[in-house]
């Protein structure tokens, strides 16, 4: 059955002419009975001008101390600046073996013009002192296709999100992820060059001194450590104690003016890095915009290399980076 709502005169009559009435927005509300046979009536709960979206997160942690949230793209998921939303523990049943089990879940309304949604999920301290991030590509949902893949880049990650249902039923949606992905995968560009994801936790600090590494230079904006729960003074000292000198020089993501008007100064400081200390380490949030376009940079100005050389070193090395190649041009003009 499809249907939708309709704001009119009260006395409006089943059979009356349907004009000077203000019509819901978007398509017709869909529900399929097969799903209520075994009921005799009918009972549906609507939002106007929303859509019902059910969220759920197979995943191990029960831990007291820990709780699941999500971020996203839309205000009910923190409109990404925001504190990410907290999940609820529920007993619900597998859509793959249909048995009972623990799932993380939200149930939040989405407004109909959206089409798009992104969002990863957190595991967060509940006292605000740690979070852990799911890393690599954003999870995505197409409203309109059901479907979850949204680029190469998802189907190459190193993180890779599985997705074990996503169905539009009984009016609203209804997606079913599994695999919280926040494994730590960096890369050597070259000799003493580094590129990665931000560290989260003391195992990953330990895990680059492992390595050899000797500095870390973090481009990291204060509202992202803010929004991420880093605290930029108290991660310092767990460096220092590794054996790692750390340095924060803010460069914001997604925007290429802020990139062209920092990359030099990126350039000098890991210049100054790698002459001081040796081995550094170069991260943004999730190594794969902002770091790589400063690592061509930086191989470019001091290592000799064209740009053509730097782009394939790194595009090599630490594949599925998102390269513009008109930027790295425009840096490589600004005389150091």
């Amino acid at each position: 059955i499809q249907y939708k709502y309709v704001i009119g005169p009260s006395d409006l009559r089943p059979d009356a002419v349907f004009t000077g009435v203000l019509w819901k927005e978007g398509p017709n509300r869909y529900v399929d009975l097969k799903h209520y046979r075994k009921h005799g009536a009918v009972k549906l709960k609507d939002s106007w001008n929303h859509r019902r979206f059910v969220l759920r997160l197979k995943h191990d942690c029960l831990d007291p101390e820990r709780v699941v949230c999500v971020s996203g793209s839309i205000e009910a998921l923190g409109s990404r600046s925001e504190t990410p939303v907290k999940m609820e523990l529920k007993m619900k049943r597998d859509p793959r073996t249909h048995e009972l089990g623990l799932f993380w879940q939200l149930a939040f309304d989405v407004p109909v013009h959206i089409r798009f949604l992104r969002y990863r999920y957190v595991v967060r301290d509940v006292h605000g002192l740690r979070s852990l991030w799911e890393r690599g590509p954003d999870r995505f949902c197409d409203l309109a296709t059901l479907q979850t893949n949204q680029d190469m880049r998802s189907r190459i990650s190193e993180n890779p999100k599985e997705t074990i249902s996503f169905e539009f039923r009984r009016n609203g949606f209804r997606k079913v992820d599994a695999k919280f992905a926040a494994d730590f995968h960096f890369h050597r560009i070259d000799r003493n060059l580094f590129l990665g994801p931000a560290p989260q936790s003391q195992k990953e600090i330990e895990f680059l001194k492992g390595s050899g590494i000797k500095a870390l230079l973090s481009l990291q904006t204060d509202e992202e450590m803010h929004h991420r729960m880093v605290d930029w003074n108290r991660a310092k000292q767990e460096y220092q104690h590794a054996g790692i000198y750390a340095v924060n020089f803010g460069v914001p993501d997604n925007d290429i003016e802020s990139l062209l008007e920092s990359g030099r100064q990126v350039a000098l400081i890991l210049n100054d890095l790698r002459q001081t200390y040796g081995a550094v380490y170069l991260h943004c949030d999730e190594g794969y915009f902002r770091s790589p376009h400063c690592a061509i940079l930086y191989l470019s100005l001091f290592q000799g290399l064209s740009i053509e050389e730097a782009i394939a070193l790194v595009v090599r090395r630490r594949p599925g980076v998102s390269i513009l190649r008109a930027a790295i041009e425009k840096l490589s003009l600004i005389h150091i």
